[in-house]
């Protein structure tokens, strides 16, 4: 069976077909080497700045649980257990 991969749209298909066994050996080809760097580089920089939107979002969604707290201790009235707090 053979696998096939495109990228279509942000998105990699992998496709199977049956083989035919028509080639034993196969060697794979590489551009130069300065253009390898640069789509190599070119990805890591997109990875990079997802993972940074990731993080931005995850700080958001611990400021939003940490106003949540507070609201929580303001209708409470300080009858909450805050021997926890300072973990």
């Amino acid at each position: 069976m053979r696998v096939q991969s495109q990228f279509q749209r942000g998105i990699y298909f992998i496709i199977r077909q049956e083989t035919y066994q028509e080639f034993k050996y196969f060697e794979i080809r590489t551009g130069d080497w300065r253009d390898e760097l640069g789509e190599r580089l070119d990805s890591s920089g997109r990875l990079l700045y997802r993972s940074l939107d990731l993080s931005e979002k995850s700080v958001e969604i611990g400021r939003m649980m940490l106003e949540k707290q507070d609201q929580m201790r303001e209708e409470l009235g300080g009858k909450m257990d805050t021997s926890f707090s300072t973990l």
